[in-house]
């Protein structure tokens, strides 16, 4: 979606297509902070959320500098577009929840 978001050039579609991504990437990261409270003991979960999500401000400061780095919006878009590309294969490697697959 945003290979999408970089080819077009209205702003109307592009704001579409924006919101759309963010609302995908909340989902996700709704979706990984559940796994990783899965994953963690009950006595690590507090530590383990919380350094979940301070990857959320280590990920502003990161896309900061990219944007220093790369001046024109679509450079930027595709550059983090395709830093996830190695991690799409990660999505057949679990295929269901990780508390499901420790009670059956």
């Amino acid at each position: 979606m945003v290979m999408v978001v970089c080819s077009n050039m209205d702003v109307v579609k592009a704001s579409v297509f924006r919101y759309l991504t963010a609302f995908f990437d909340f989902v996700t990261t709704v979706a990984g902070f559940s796994l990783v409270a899965e994953i963690t003991k009950t006595e690590l979960r507090i530590a383990t959320g919380l350094g979940y999500n301070a990857a959320f401000g280590a990920g502003c400061m990161i896309f900061s500098l990219l944007g220093y780095v790369w001046r024109d919006w679509r450079q930027l878009e595709t550059a983090i577009s395709m830093s996830i590309l190695p991690l799409i294969p990660l999505a057949w490697l679990m295929p269901e929840s990780p508390r499901y697959i420790v009670v059956n």
